[in-house]
């Protein structure tokens, strides 16, 4: 008797998270595991931004460095999860998921007025800071794959990814004056504990994932 085994790759999104793909495995008892990944498009982060600025949960300043922080995010998604019939694509999932290896600049002015910090005198209000942050994500899924030809499967599903963890990192792009290092310091603390303060209390997100693939 052949083991049962199945595997199934998938290109689309899981919006607002990631644009890119996804390898799924099925064993037996229908018991499955599924590696997704991708980039996290400006597109989506902005449509993020958006409703969290439209809600008042932050502000437009907390907006723009959110943006710096995870331009260019690579998401990272692995689950476990169940098909509990036979002859029917409804699936559950959950598991750990990864946003960061990204990041970008920020002016000083910004970071100053996300910090609630003034901007030391020794320095120039135009300089730039480097921010990245890393999120880890507790994900569930609620999905169907449906078959539309022979192995070709169109995959929908609904989800949430909740924010467990943050790690923000936000560092001077430029030399400091010795007689600004602690100011400097102060000022890019008081902004990393504001950024995970506000991922860890707002981006929790709702997902809707559309994929097209091919089960061998």
């Amino acid at each position: 008797m052949p083991f049962p085994l199945s595997l199934q790759l998938d290109t689309g999104t899981e919006f607002p998270l990631h644009v890119g793909g996804r390898l799924m495995v099925e064993g037996p008892g229908r018991v499955r595991y599924s590696l997704s990944g991708g980039v996290l498009p400006k597109s989506y982060l902005d449509a993020i931004n958006a409703v969290c600025v439209g809600q008042g949960w932050y502000s437009e300043g907390d907006a723009e460095l959110v943006s710096a922080t995870l331009q260019d995010a690579v998401v990272v998604r692995n689950h476990l999860g169940w098909r509990p019939f036979p002859r029917n694509g409804l699936n559950f999932e959950a598991g750990y998921g990864f946003v960061g290896l990204g990041g970008g600049l920020t002016g000083a002015k910004v970071l100053s007025l996300v910090a609630q910090r003034e901007i030391p005198e020794a320095l120039d209000g135009g300089l730039s800071f480097s921010a990245a942050a890393a999120l880890h994500q507790f994900d569930a899924t609620v999905g169907y794959d449906a078959r539309l030809y022979r192995g070709l499967h169109l995959r929908i599903d609904l989800g949430a990814a909740v924010t467990l963890a943050s790690t923000t990192v936000i560092e001077p792009d430029f030399d400091v004056p010795w007689v600004a290092e602690g100011a400097v310091d102060e000022l890019t603390t008081a902004g990393e504990e504001d950024l995970d303060t506000i991922f860890l209390s707002y981006v929790h997100l709702p997902t809707l994932g559309v994929m097209l693939g091919w089960r061998f």
